[in-house]
């Protein structure tokens, strides 16, 4: 292996290669203030548009959908008795909620209520900053007749305040980006201006105080402003609740790119309220929508139906023991209404009863009619045995247990006739429509009639 020799020529090519440090330091230092100079200029372009440039916040909020069993879990949400009548999923369901709060309808509301249609501006070399009810002037419409939403059309006002801030001159005005000449003048502050947009006046709001004299108002429709709005605001589910029947619940999140903070809150603010007025309002219009069908139905089926020749009543007549053992519970009602025993009885037996329903148990007679004098709660805990024939009072009703069955009805008194006889060729006697007559008996006419009824010989009396 030979051995590695310097030549001239390659001594000479490593020289040229080498790197002087020294004179990269020299050329630096020469250009030092050039290096200074770039730097500072380099500051001071971020800081200009960081202190110029218009900052944008987010705001996000969210809304929690229950769908949640009532009572007894016998009544499920609206959203999913919804989806098992209509066959939309409950996603499906969820993606309406998604989009009704996207809509543009719905965010003009909040536009309106807010006024987020009219902006105000004073203005600086550099850039407009924007009030936002902190606003020292005020734009008014002054129309005879309102202008509808969709009439209103973009108007740019620019102008200067004279005179000690006690009036103005429009020094630009511009609608749809046309400029409309309108002359140079002084306006009083609550001049009525009459321009091809409409009628307005610009007025100066009390205790508000500014060090500036130069404005821009600028006026929007709602509908457009709307949809500005409504293209920044991000409407997302972030957590989804169980399908079906079944208790379940969804959580949408609302976000919101507004240069000022305290605007965004108060647009999600005013659109979750309008989302649950304008929830309401339609759930208010489909039911009263529903009750006007259903009406419409009914009279047609009336219509239909024709005259009904309903058979004349028959008066019943019910032999009733009060009291005893027979009527436990006729103390308490006298004492609940501040009533003898007597009294009650007397109340009880001198009004005819008409039986809307049979129900409950075969024959149970549910009776209108009753006096509120001798009204009285049910028990507080039922009985699990009340003898067949017992007279009960519960609340304003009265009514007859035809069978031993359980009951909370306050007991006072028994019939001995058999209402309810499955081996008869009757065996209910009463029916709907049918008047009750209670007829009072003492003990001894008791026992007679409930011999004669348990060998099927009584025939209870009945009128028309």
């Amino acid at each position: 292996m030979s051995e590695f020799q310097y030549t001239p020529e390659k001594i000479k090519f490593l020289e040229k290669d080498t790197v002087d440090i020294r004179q990269i330091l020299e050329t630096v230092w020469g250009l030092r203030f050039w290096i200074l100079l770039s730097l500072i200029v380099c500051f001071g372009i971020a800081y200009a548009y960081c202190l110029y440039k218009t900052p944008v916040y987010e705001t996000a909020c969210s809304i929690m959908l229950v769908n949640e069993e009532g009572s007894k879990g016998t009544v499920t949400s609206e959203m999913a008795l919804m989806s098992e009548f209509t066959g939309m999923s409950l996603q499906q369901k969820m993606s309406n909620e998604l989009y009704i709060l996207k809509t543009t309808s719905l965010m003009q509301y909040v536009v309106e209520d807010l006024d987020l249609n009219i902006q105000y501006f004073h203005k600086d070399r550099i850039k407009n900053k924007e009030y936002y009810k902190n606003s020292p002037l005020l734009f008014q419409w002054e129309n005879p007749v309102p202008l509808a939403a969709s009439e209103i059309q973009h108007m740019e006002i620019h102008l200067t305040l004279q005179s000690e801030n006690e009036s103005f001159i429009i020094n630009e005005f511009l609608i749809k980006g046309e400029e409309v000449f309108l002359g140079i003048r002084n306006y009083a502050f609550g001049e009525i201006i009459s321009t091809s947009a409409g009628l307005f006046s610009i007025n100066r709001v009390p205790n508000m105080t500014t060090n500036h004299d130069t404005f821009l108002i600028i006026v929007t429709s709602p509908r457009a402003k709307a949809r500005q709005i409504s293209d920044r605001l991000t409407v997302s589910q972030i957590s989804q609740g169980r399908s079906g029947l079944s208790n379940s619940s969804d959580i949408i999140l609302l976000s919101l790119q507004e240069e000022i903070p305290q605007r965004s809150s108060d647009i999600l603010n005013a659109l979750i309220i309008n989302y649950i007025n304008d929830t309401r309002n339609f759930k208010a219009a489909s039911v009263n929508k529903s009750i006007a069908f259903i009406n419409g139905r009914l009279t047609e089926i009336e219509k239909d139906l024709g005259a009904i020749d309903l058979p004349k009543p028959r008066i019943v007549e019910i032999p009733t023991i009060y009291g005893g053992e027979f009527g436990e519970d006729l103390g308490f009602v006298a004492e609940h209404n501040g009533l003898s025993e007597d009294q009650v009885i007397k109340i009880h037996s001198s009004i005819d009863y008409r039986i809307y329903m049979l129900g409950f148990t075969p024959g149970f007679s549910y009776l209108g009619g009753m006096s509120e004098k001798i009204a009285a709660p049910r028990l507080k805990t039922p009985r699990t045995k009340i003898p067949g024939g017992s007279v009960g009072i519960a609340g304003k009703q009265t009514g007859i247990y035809p069978m031993e069955s359980p009951g909370g009805w306050q007991l006072i008194g028994r019939t001995p006739v058999k209402l309810y006889d499955p081996s008869s060729e009757t065996p209910i006697i009463l029916q709907a429509g049918d008047y009750i007559r209670f007829i009072p008996i003492d003990k001894d006419e008791y026992d007679y009639i409930h011999d004669l009824a348990e060998k099927k010989q009584y025939k209870i009396k009945i009128f028309f």
